[in-house]
């Protein structure tokens, strides 16, 4: 499992429904499989979610034995106590939720991409606090930057399509 972004907020905070985000982040044309704890994201513990490229492009198919999902991580109470706690993060808070969200194996570039433009698209609809992680420990980043270099939906559904995996942050 390869985990990317760590994502703090307030308990009160309404995130976006699943239609909205997957639409926002990766655009409406992509077919997508998900598994959710509840329809309702506000009251789910998880969510795991995928572009079956293999549906755009049947090229997809060889470049996957299992295509990764994107698994989102919906901690509330102590159990970001918990998450925090274990992977030091001093939180400014204790009315915090938290969204962990991470890739299983096998994962390529663009499923990098997939994950993040999620992140970025939830650090749009709420306010946030955001951490990420190449490999422990999580450290804050700075949205306002980060994110500046990340590409479009027009360029990520261009890969796709094209069946470009090894794309990445744009330099």
């Amino acid at each position: 499992m390869y985990c990317k972004y760590l994502i703090l907020f307030d308990d009160v905070v309404k995130l976006p429904q699943r239609a909205d985000l997957i639409s926002k982040a990766w655009g409406e044309r992509n077919p997508v499989s998900f598994f959710q704890s509840d329809e309702d994201l506000n009251k789910a513990t998880f969510l795991d979610v995928s572009i079956n490229k293999w549906e755009v492009n049947p090229k997809w198919s060889d470049e996957y034995d299992v295509a990764p999902l994107v698994r989102i991580e919906i901690l509330r109470g102590s159990a970001v106590k918990d998450f925090t706690s274990e992977n030091h993060i001093i939180v400014p808070s204790d009315t915090l939720s938290a969204l962990v969200f991470s890739l299983d194996d096998g994962y390529k570039n663009i499923d990098i991409l997939l994950l993040t433009r999620l992140v970025y698209e939830i650090k749009n609809f709420i306010e946030c606090i955001v951490y990420g992680c190449n490999s422990l420990p999580y450290q804050e980043i700075n949205p306002d930057t980060f994110f500046d270099k990340l590409p479009g939906i027009r360029d990520l559904n261009a890969n796709i399509l094209n069946c470009i995996s090894n794309c990445s942050l744009q330099s």
